[in-house]
């Protein structure tokens, strides 16, 4: 015959199993939504980086042979807006560009060093994009004109 305490204890015990059986369940449920959700961010940022770097790559027809003012101009805009998310490396290969084309204008460099210097950021922008995953340097970026 059961006693009210054996009851008691029986109660008890069932309400701890199932307590003990529920929580990793719970806490499972939520590290997994929590991971999912920073993925989800982590891809989100990272394909807003690609089509900002698209953006910024497409405005830099701009300074092929004798370039259009919108273009550059375009080009200007996203270099602004790509301190916001773009490497370091980024930045300041495209400084770099901006130095060699204000030395251009005084005679000091050539239009291959021009190009260099768009490699290099196009190289950048690569292995920024890839997480330094490419094995590509900037001498194996061919420029081409249509």
């Amino acid at each position: 015959m059961l006693t009210d305490k054996s009851i008691s204890v029986v109660i008890i015990t069932a309400i701890f199993a199932t307590i003990f059986t529920t929580i990793p369940l719970v806490i499972g449920y939520c590290t997994q939504s929590y991971l999912s959700q920073r993925q989800e961010i982590a891809l989100k940022k990272h394909n807003e980086k690609i089509e900002r770097y698209t953006k910024l790559l497409q405005a830099m027809s701009g300074f092929y042979g004798k370039g259009v003012k919108e273009d550059k101009e375009k080009f200007l805009e996203e270099y602004r807006i790509a301190w916001l998310f773009a490497s370091d490396d980024v930045i300041l290969s495209i400084n770099e560009f901006f130095k060699v084309i204000d030395s251009k204008t005084r005679g000091e460099f050539t239009g291959d060093e021009q190009l260099i210097a768009l490699s290099k950021v196009v190289c950048n922008i690569r292995k920024d994009i890839m997480k330094n995953e490419t094995k590509l340097l900037p001498e194996n970026f061919k420029h081409t004109q249509p």
